[in-house]
């Protein structure tokens, strides 16, 4: 190989390896996989990723990550995963783990737009990435791990490390996929289970005649809005219809979908229409899923308090943070000094295992 690991290096990296596939909650054990990674190899941003290229666009199943911050993340998913140069490149089909500066003249790569906007100013300058699952169906899997040009390049040691993982990553990724693919497939049986709670749900067939819903059981919408969202969700599910008129458009597509916020009053609702990919008109069916983000988000908080065994004061704060406020603004509003409010924000962050207000996002997700 070119280099030697050393005892304690590889029983290391076998103990990470095996905490990997000891932990069902796949997704967390991706998260807390490249945190101890940093043990073995210096890198700034982490990420492990699912997507699909459809048509000339690139759409994220999931993009688990560490140290990303909140606008570099923004950055690269709204604006610039469509012009990744390394994209391309990992959808092969054979296994693969290189250094960015193995593949791309540096020289050459440092005048195109993804790196001068993307990568340098987000610290991203040298990379390992590589593929852990490519589909028949076209998702792929991804990994990377980045640094900043301050640091020299990852060394042939820190490649190998990661290509020793690389199976043990592979096989957690298929069935991380596989559970998500069943939960996506959950949404499409018929007929609907109106115990699904927090998201209401439709389902009508290819003539938008409705078949089951549990709107009215959901107690995240109101009532009063219910004739209402059901016509804006009608309006999406023929947008979607005319959109997919073309009887060669499933061929570029995986699938039709459309999603919109919808304002009633005071409340906003997030909604999504899918129609899902049948042979047959009459098998096809429109899936919406429909909810209020504040109630949902809410919930989502309450578990982190929960799992992590926050006090009041902490869980009010955290509520702060993941609005966007400072630390004068929290104290404002709850009404105590910055340094109390720096102290609680240490106590939260050791209990929930991370270091800053740019790691709950991933915590929550």
């Amino acid at each position: 190989m070119g280099f030697d690991l050393e005892m304690k290096e590889l029983m290391y990296l076998n103990q990470i390896l095996a905490e990997l596939h000891d932990d069902e909650n796949y997704q967390k054990a991706f998260n807390v996989f490249l945190n101890k990674l940093k043990e073995l190899v210096v890198f700034e941003k982490g990420d492990i990723y699912f997507y699909k290229k459809s048509g000339n666009r690139i759409v994220f199943d999931d993009f688990i990550f560490v140290d990303w911050g909140d606008a570099d993340l923004k950055s690269y998913l709204n604006d610039y995963c469509e012009i990744d140069d390394v994209l391309p490149i990992i959808s092969n089909e054979l296994p693969m783990m290189f250094r960015s500066s193995d593949v791309f003249i540096s020289d050459e790569r440092k005048k195109t737009r993804y790196y001068t906007e993307l990568l340098h100013p987000a610290r991203m300058n040298h990379s390992i990435e590589g593929n852990l699952y490519v589909d028949e169906s076209g998702y792929i899997g991804g990994i990377g791990i980045h640094r900043p040009e301050k640091y020299n390049d990852f060394t042939q040691k820190d490649l190998e490390i990661l290509k020793i993982a690389r199976p043990h990553l592979a096989s957690i990724a298929k069935k991380y996929h596989s559970k998500q693919l069943d939960m996506k497939n959950y949404f499409y049986e018929v007929p609907l289970l109106s115990g699904v709670q927090g998201v209401g749900i439709c389902i009508w067939d290819y003539n938008l005649r409705l078949l089951d819903y549990n709107l009215e059981q959901n107690q995240s919408i109101d009532s009063a809005h219910i004739s209402q969202l059901m016509r804006a969700l009608i309006t999406l599910c023929k947008s979607i219809r005319e959109s997919g008129s073309d009887p060669d458009f499933f061929l570029e597509r995986e699938e039709l979908s459309a999603r919109s916020r919808i304002n009633i009053e005071n409340a906003t609702y997030f909604a999504e229409v899918t129609l899902t990919r049948e042979s047959a008109d009459e098998n096809k069916k429109f899936v919406a899923t429909i909810y209020d983000y504040s109630v949902l988000f809410d919930n989502i908080l309450k578990e982190l308090k929960e799992r992590f065994t926050l006090t009041d004061r902490e869980y009010r704060i955290l509520q702060c943070v993941v609005k966007g406020m400072s630390n004068i603004d929290i104290s404002k509003e709850l009404f105590i000094s910055v340094p109390t409010v720096k102290k609680h924000l240490s106590n939260m962050y050791n209990k929930m295992g991370i270091e800053g207000k740019h790691q709950i996002l991933g915590t929550i997700l």
